[in-house]
């Protein structure tokens, strides 16, 4: 029994032995491959530099800079790392040629503060030093040291709630003239950033509201940047690399994420309803409608309401609608209301020439919060009446029928007279769309509605679409 637990384990460490032995050899295997690749993508980066330079002194400035730059991005797209003192040899080398092409210091000098930061001891060839350019390399310097601009003055947040917004104000305190400003966001964790354009102000204060749907997690992290009229950053509040930090309250979910605010809604569009059985048209009560599809012609939605969270808003509107001509030669008092020119004294509520729809619409929005297309679905109700364009035929040998262009076989001829039903005055209705975003205030809407009219009945389709405000 000795011997063979004896055996065991010498099996046992035997195994092991293997093992290392195979880990030992694809390490061996592995670290020189990664540092051939290494190696010759720094190689590359190393002769777009002396290609830059010898057309840099050839006066190409435009080639030596597209060089460079395409030898930037590049390396920093590359899976295998270049080194920093490689890459802060070609972002030194494109501050130098920007300069000598466009004389621009802002341009020159975020080239330098890029360099300071990939590799802290870079320094300024002395082939290429002017007092100029070393007045830019100590300006770059002092900004690589902290990623701090002392231009820029800013309190930092203390924190942020969930779901609401969040505004942040920076002044902008240097000499040269500051272009636009950003504030750069994200969640900490999350690997990409979001870009805020700022709004200047009086005093060179520039402020931004943070949408409520960006804030979220336990912290966020932002930055804010100046950049010059050429675009270049001239200034910022903090790095990417050692951000702002915000602590965020609550813990409220993507979905239910809150932003509060109004909306108004302005919409046209047209709709078909389908007619029971038994309907009364508005100059002709005494004829009846056979079941059919019959058209509203055109109509106006105006909606006004609050998004009580980012998915979930509610609002008031007003449906009016354009009511056709009609042939009006028999009309008369019916039901104590009188019908004068083609409307009763019910139209609209009586305000209006016209028909409409008054009620309450709650939306239910779908997907991201932030995503420029989301779909929707909606439920509606309320009162008032929608009028539908008929035709019915008249016997060819009515008085009505003189005159007009007659249709039919021999023996079963009719021309038509148009008429009009008004279904309501209640309805019930649920729909659904889509909403495009073009920026946080102004949208397009597009939606089709499902309506069911009572007690005179009907059951109408309405297609309407056309811009929406936020605010």
């Amino acid at each position: 029994m000795r011997k063979a637990m004896r055996g065991d384990e010498c099996c046992g460490w035997r195994r092991w032995l293997v093992v290392a032995v195979l880990a030992c050899i694809g390490a061996a295997t592995l670290v020189p491959a990664t540092a051939r690749a290494q190696a010759a993508e720094e190689q590359y980066l190393r002769r777009e530099i002396q290609s830059a330079r010898t057309h840099y002194e050839m006066l190409e400035l435009q080639e030596a800079e597209k060089v460079l730059e395409a030898a930037i991005s590049s390396a920093r797209s590359s899976d295998e790392a270049v080194s920093g003192a490689m890459l802060a040899r070609a972002w030194v080398m494109l501050g130098i040629v920007r300069f000598g092409a466009r004389r621009n210091a802002d341009e020159t000098e975020s080239a330098f503060v890029k360099a300071l930061r990939a590799d802290p001891d870079a320094t300024l060839p002395e082939v290429y030093v002017t007092p100029r350019l070393r007045s830019i390399w100590e300006s770059a310097s002092e900004r690589a040291k902290t990623g701090r601009s002392p231009e820029v003055e800013h309190v930092p947040v203390e924190q942020a709630r969930a779901g609401q917004s969040l505004m942040i104000e920076a002044a902008w305190k240097g000499d040269r003239r500051a272009g636009s400003a950003v504030v750069r966001m994200r969640r900490v964790g999350e690997k990409d950033w979001t870009e805020f354009q700022m709004a200047p102000t009086e005093r060179d204060v520039w402020t931004l509201s943070i949408p409520g749907r960006f804030i979220g997690g336990e912290r966020i992290e932002y930055v804010v940047e100046f950049l010059g009229t050429e675009g270049a950053a001239i200034g910022r509040s903090a790095s990417l690399k050692s951000p702002h930090e915000v602590p965020v309250i609550g813990t409220a979910e993507e979905s239910d994420v809150v932003e509060r605010g109004g909306y108004i809604d302005l919409l046209v569009g047209t709709g078909v309803t389908y007619l029971t059985e038994g309907g009364e048209p508005t100059a002709n009560p005494d004829r009846t409608v056979n079941p059919g599809l019959a058209t509203s012609v055109f109509q106006v939605w105006l909606e006004g309401g609050w998004r009580i969270t980012d998915r979930a808003h509610l609002g008031l509107y007003l449906r009016y609608q354009f009511s056709p001509t009609q042939d009006f030669d028999a009309i008369r008092e019916r039901n104590s209301r009188i019908e004068l020119g083609g409307f009763t004294d019910d139209a609209c509520f009586g305000v209006l020439p016209g028909d409409c729809l008054l009620g309450v619409r709650s939306r239910l929005l779908f997907g991201q919060p932030d995503a420029k297309l989301r779909g929707f679905s909606s439920v509606n109700a309320g009162v008032g009446r929608i009028r539908d364009l008929i035709r019915m035929k008249e016997s060819a040998s009515s008085e009505f029928c003189q005159g007009r262009q007659i249709h039919g076989p021999s023996g079963s001829r009719y021309c038509y007279r148009r008429d009009t039903v008004r279904p309501g005055w209640l309805h019930l209705g649920v729909g659904g769309g889509v909403i495009w975003q073009f920026s946080d205030h102004v949208g397009l809407l597009a939606e089709a509605t499902m309506m069911v009219l009572f007690p005179d009945p009907g059951l109408h389709l309405d297609v309407n679409v056309g811009p929406r405000f936020r605010f």
